[in-house]
């Protein structure tokens, strides 16, 4: 019941998700990317996490990756690969226990934050069944069939900016929304810049406008699409 999307820009990382969620019979808002601080190797530092699945999954790895980043990040962890393979056992061994009880839904999480911690590029690495894995774009969820495609067009291209990818956002999600109802809401978007220890949360004030505007730019699609067809056939 997930859309996510990960995207390493030219200036940093780009990391959204939309906001429906259902537990139990009882869809409900919420915001599925966790804004977590910490410190590690005395430096304060900040890493966002996402993820995919059912919702127990997904508050159990929150929780196991949280707790290592609170009580152990700090002893062991000099870089951000090193706080990702410090949580990638926990991810990877509920991941196998969720998928061997049943669960249909495909797992998965990502996670961004800084190479030096509170420094240097931004990272987004991925968890999927046994390990993790660098990446430079992705798309996560039971929505990711429908965005893949848009997305692909629109983000996957390695001179785009934060500010553009998140441009693009909004058109993207809402047209997943049009053929997949589990996915709604939002997206809420974070961006992890380069050199920056803190992650930034676009203002829900500038997604619902964007969302307006986007809107009706779909609306008027097919005329659009109208017009360029009569001019190809004349």
């Amino acid at each position: 019941m997930t859309l996510i999307i990960g995207k390493r820009c030219l200036n940093g990382v780009i990391l959204a998700a939309d906001r429906r969620e259902l537990r139990g019979l009882e869809p409900k808002e919420q915001c599925k990317i966790n804004y977590i601080n910490f410190e590690a190797n005395s430096a304060k530092a900040s890493a966002l996490l996402a993820g995919a699945g059912v919702a127990a999954f997904w508050d159990e790895v929150a929780w196991s990756m949280e707790q290592y980043l609170i009580t152990e990040a700090d002893q062991k962890s000099k870089t951000f690969l090193d706080i990702v393979s410090g949580i990638s056992s926990g991810a990877t061994n509920l991941s196998t226990r969720y998928q061997r009880g049943g669960m249909d839904e495909r797992l998965g999480c990502v996670v961004a934050g800084l190479n030096n911690l509170n420094s240097g590029k931004a990272k987004l690495y991925y968890f999927a069944g046994a390990g993790f894995s660098e990446t430079q774009f992705i798309c996560l969820g039971s929505g990711d069939a429908y965005a893949l495609p848009l997305a692909d067009v629109l983000l996957n291209t390695k001179d785009i900016t934060t500010d553009e990818a998140i441009a693009f956002l909004p058109l993207i999600f809402l047209m997943v929304e049009r053929v997949n109802v589990s996915v709604a809401g939002g997206p809420d978007i974070f961006i992890v810049k380069d050199d920056n220890e803190q992650p930034v949360c676009i203002e829900k004030e500038n997604i619902d406008e964007s969302r307006t505007r986007v809107s009706y730019l779909i609306k008027k699609l097919p005329d659009v699409i109208g017009q360029v067809t009569n001019t190809y056939k004349s």
